[in-house]
């Protein structure tokens, strides 16, 4: 996956699209010396004169090789943005198609969270079990929930994965957090059901037993089922996808003996 990455940011550019008839002196001369940048490799200088040139004077053809320029900087975000805003203007260009096909490639692109704590846990990250902090992890683009588990405390937060890229992502814990239960959902929520006032992404102490919860996913459809032990920590990660009226839950399971 790692070299997909890599392969996508590396791809060589397409030629630049020539400098628009219609531009005025001003954009001209900051697209021409765009251009004269770009063939000599100074990406960023590039990039720059492009988004002046089109700031001066809009056109699909400059905001199409911004688009180019910043995936060769690697800087993927940028470009999604740049190319989806060249396919918003050019309606009936003939690359239209090919252009679309490089934006859902470029989406696909995953990033690296660099994950650090200062406490020596297990860690999950979107309820998958990753090991032992210091680890990194290629997700998806965008926000993840991140937890930290041990026998004697938990920790979460939220880190930001950025295409293409690498980014530290560092969870804490206080010193200790007793309880019995972890319910790891992707949101906060707090609802009382069978006498019992649950929280996920929280740390709970509840009777042992064996539970049917509706309310974990605010899916009445499907119960979340479990049974807590009476000497352990039971992590519970509930994964909910919208196939139908009710939805759909993945339920994963994980038992810590407790020190």
């Amino acid at each position: 996956m790692r070299y997909a990455v890599l392969l996508v940011a590396a791809t060589a550019a397409a030629d630049p699209k020539p400098r628009p008839d219609r531009y005025t002196e001003a954009a001209r001369t900051a697209f021409d010396q765009a251009r004269a940048a770009d063939d000599a490799g100074k990406l960023g200088e590039a990039v720059y004169l492009y988004k002046k040139a089109n700031a001066i004077s809009e056109d699909e053809a400059t905001v199409y090789n911004i688009a180019d320029v910043e995936r060769r900087l690697n800087n993927i975000d940028e470009a999604i943005t740049w190319y989806e805003k060249y396919l918003t203007l050019a309606h009936d260009a003939k690359d239209r198609n090919d252009a679309g096909k490089l934006v859902d490639k470029l989406i696909k692109t995953p990033g690296t969270l660099a994950i650090a704590s200062d406490s020596a846990g297990t860690v999950f990250v979107d309820g998958a079990e990753l090991g032992n902090v210091p680890t990194d992890r290629e997700v998806s683009g965008g926000e993840h929930v991140v937890e930290l588990v041990t026998p004697a405390t938990y920790g979460v937060t939220t880190c930001t994965a950025v295409r293409g890229g690498k980014r530290d992502c560092k969870v804490s814990a206080p010193t200790r957090v007793d309880g019995n239960l972890i319910l790891s959902y992707h949101a906060q929520h707090a609802w009382d059901e069978s006498n019992v006032h649950w929280q996920t992404l929280r740390r709970i102490q509840v009777p042992a037993g064996h539970y049917e919860l509706s309310q974990v996913s605010r899916d009445p459809c499907t119960p979340v089922v479990f049974d807590v032990p009476a000497d352990g920590l039971l992590y519970v990660h509930v994964e909910q996808t919208h196939a139908d009226r009710c939805g759909h839950l993945t339920v994963a399971k994980k038992v810590f003996a407790l020190k």
